[in-house]
């Protein structure tokens, strides 16, 4: 038998597919902690969703995420997140967990426009997907 393009995209799709599922069900699966008050933070973040703007319609799906991922965070990513966020003058009010599941908005965001730029530039979809998932995951940084 003779392994061609159709194969390896046929296992390059399956693969990518198998991924995304694990992936989600990690994140979905994960016990979230508990929600805390966020004094300084809370304010900065209200201030800008009352601004408008992008982070407005998106923080959200922010919040969602972060309490999603939660879970998967170890108390020492969470403390250099939140010394990241801190030194970064509390960014728009985002907590570690937040701020972590803003970089997987960014890489699923990412992929979707790398494999849709691949498509309509007629080159491989699946490479400009993982250039693109990078690229999103590391954007909020």
């Amino acid at each position: 038998m003779r392994f061609s393009y159709e194969h390896a995209r046929d296992l390059f799709i399956a693969s990518m597919s198998l991924s995304g599922f694990l992936v989600t069900y990690a994140v979905a699966s994960a016990p979230s902690r508990p929600a805390e008050r966020l004094g300084l933070r809370g304010l900065k973040r209200r201030r800008a969703i009352e601004q408008g703007g992008l982070f407005a319609q998106v923080e959200p799906l922010v919040r969602w995420m972060g309490a999603r991922v939660s879970g998967l965070l170890s108390d020492r990513q969470r403390e250099k997140l939140d010394r990241q966020l801190v030194l970064a003058g509390d960014y728009l009010g985002l907590t570690p967990e937040e701020y972590a599941g803003l970089h997987i908005w960014g890489a699923i965001l990412g992929a979707i426009f790398g494999y849709v730029f691949g498509r309509i530039a007629n080159a491989a979809p699946g490479m400009f997907m993982l250039a693109g998932a990078g690229l999103g995951a590391i954007i909020p940084s």
